[in-house]
């Protein structure tokens, strides 16, 4: 990541290059991804949002 970072040339593709070499080297970290119920809540958490603020959205 430093390299694409310092590099002078700053491109899609050549970025795009060194981090799939990185990858296919091993050398960039996993990533979290939630599981299943996680994701649930979160769209739960979401719904309830965008409900409560269309039900108390100033009536025009």
């Amino acid at each position: 990541m430093k390299a694409i970072a310092q590099a002078h040339v700053k491109t899609d593709n050549i970025d795009a290059g060194t981090l799939a070499s990185l990858q296919a080297a091993g050398y960039l970290p996993q990533i979290w991804t939630p599981d299943a119920e996680t994701e649930r809540k979160r769209r739960l958490v979401a719904r309830h949002y965008q409900v409560v603020r269309h039900r108390t959205r100033p009536v025009t």
